[in-house]
């Protein structure tokens, strides 16, 4: 059933004490699309994707996910309904290895070959971190930091993935790995809530796309649609 993992934001508002982060705020992502998340810095994106996954207090509103009541649930319980984050910032264990990094990414799952073969997915997807599993995380590039976060993330077994800001201060050749990754997974049946400065990769990588603007839903529509939006292309796309 489509509707098995889709996740249903209704109404939502955060403040950070008296000030507004964000208001009313509606969006649903359908289960198996790649949605995306744009708007300035400050917009209130990434307070959004910290409200989903139980990072920030909700005010007023509701957050379902497969028709099961989310709002202001610990963030240990959203993930074990199948929704993981790659936060802005990578946030790695830097004094560990890589190996190490994926492996706490899998610490709910007592399966072994599970485990394996979700090692195995990660290393298909990042080849060039076969060479750096034994690498310390703080050793490594941003690309590759940005590269273990998701699969971190994806060491979870999730059936939702929402990912912040991946792409930010990376060079165009990371940009490209973590775009194409995101197809991926989504081909593997991963829903994906991209939150994205960068207006032109999150528009060409997901299926349908919301426009934050001072906490509050703007436009939203086809991903392709809104790339070729007059006032999108001079609003985000410098053009």
């Amino acid at each position: 059933m489509a509707s098995d993992h889709a996740l249903a934001v209704r109404k939502l508002s955060v403040s950070y004490g008296p000030v507004p982060a964000i208001t009313d705020v509606s969006l649903e992502v359908q289960s198996g699309s790649i949605v995306s998340l744009i708007g300035a810095n400050g917009a209130g994106k990434s307070t959004l994707i910290k409200a989903i996954t139980g990072l920030v207090k909700v005010k007023a509103g509701e957050i379902a996910y497969g028709g099961k009541p989310l709002t202001n649930r610990q963030p240990n319980i959203i993930l074990e309904h199948g929704i993981a984050l790659v936060p802005e910032g990578r946030r790695l264990f830097g004094s560990m290895t890589v190996r190490e990094n994926l492996e706490m990414g899998a610490y709910r799952i007592a399966d072994a070959k599970k485990k394996a073969d979700l090692f195995d997915a990660c290393l298909h997807y990042f080849p060039d971190l076969k060479v750096k599993l034994p690498s310390l995380a703080n050793s490594l590039s941003g690309g590759q930091q940005q590269m273990v976060a998701v699969a971190r993330a994806l060491m979870s077994a999730p059936s939702m993935l929402l990912l912040d800001e991946p792409t930010i201060g990376l060079a165009p050749a990371f940009v490209n790995v973590i775009s194409r990754v995101m197809r991926d997974i989504h081909q593997q049946g991963v829903t994906v809530l991209l939150v994205e400065q960068n207006a032109e990769v999150a528009l060409r990588v997901s299926d349908y796309s919301y426009v934050l603007e001072s906490g509050a839903v703007v436009m939203h529509g086809r991903a392709e649609d809104l790339l070729h939006d007059p006032d999108i292309k001079k609003a985000y796309l410098g053009l």
